[in-house]
């Protein structure tokens, strides 16, 4: 809309006044943020489509890709796919069970690759880790992955020991090694492939 400086009618009577130099200048300051604010969202709406697009390509790599599956007992399974692995958790899972799918995970050729690890607890109705065991287990963990920089490791799950071992896993690594908790799948695998 363009605005002219044209006399304007203010009132019913018919008298004329000219706008100020003041008006066109806040009118046209406001027209600019507007666009300005218009431009930033369209960006804004790009980039979130974008990363939206990545992620779903991920996904579907993740689908099609080489996908092994290995079950320790009935409790962990592991799925390995070009970009990372998801050791996905059942049931009472202890100490030893983690390590030993921890190990297994970082011994496999295809873990030197991997740019991630989601560690998904949605179906462990119980995790039996002690404060001490996940101090050893975070400092392992955190010695293995030193030499992936851009490396993640989301856990997903509701239970409350998971949150306290996760927030042990950060206060060893100092924050500086990417672990984060999740409560949904989606949002861990927004996390993992935003490196």
């Amino acid at each position: 809309m363009r605005v002219s400086e044209k006399s304007v009618d203010i009132s019913s009577a018919g008298r004329k006044r000219q706008p100020s130099a003041e008006i066109f200048d806040d009118a046209n300051a406001m027209l600019q943020k507007s666009l300005l604010n218009a431009c930033n969202l369209r960006e804004l709406i790009d980039l979130i489509n974008l990363d939206m697009a990545n992620v779903l390509a991920d996904e579907i790599e993740d689908s099609i890709e080489d996908i092994s599956e290995t079950r320790w007992q009935d409790c962990v399974s592991l799925k390995w796919n070009g970009n990372g692995a998801i050791r996905e958790f059942h049931g009472h899972v202890s100490t030893a069970e983690m390590e030993q799918s921890a190990i297994f995970v970082q011994q496999n050729p295809k873990f030197s690759s991997s740019r991630y690890v989601i560690h998904d607890f949605r179906k462990c109705t119980s995790l039996d880790v002690s404060d001490t065991d996940a101090f050893i287990m975070a400092a392992r963990a955190a010695e293995v992955i030193r030499t992936k920089p851009t490396f993640r490791s989301a856990f997903v799950g509701n239970l409350p020991e998971l949150k306290r071992m996760v927030d042990i896993f950060k206060s060893v690594t100092n924050y500086k090694t990417p672990f984060a908790h999740f409560r949904y799948m989606k949002s861990a695998r927004l996390f993992v492939h935003s490196s």
